[in-house]
């Protein structure tokens, strides 16, 4: 009997290492995938990090008018000026 037991602990280990290293890997990915999208999350989810471009807001107009062929996004962002903006995308 003290045989199975020893058996069961080995079993668990193998699978207890087996889901370490699983997570670690998916660990690695995300680090890889943020660190090439603009080294850090907020960096990478940026407004320019996503090919578009961040227009001030004007006051009194819901939003700035993106041109032809862009669309404003729902996602604020702030200009180079440091103010409010409307980050817009091509379609």
């Amino acid at each position: 009997m003290p045989f199975h037991n020893h058996k069961r602990a080995v079993e668990m280990s193998v699978t207890l290492v087996a889901v370490v290293v699983i997570v670690l890997i998916v660990i690695v990915v995300l680090i890889f995938i943020i660190g090439k999208s603009g080294k850090t999350l907020a960096g990478g989810t940026s407004c320019e990090a996503q090919g578009g471009q961040c227009l001030a807001k004007q006051e009194g107009q819901p939003s700035p008018d993106c041109g032809f062929g862009k669309r404003p996004t729902l996602f604020s962002c702030k200009t180079q000026e440091n103010k409010e903006g409307v980050c817009c995308v091509s379609e």
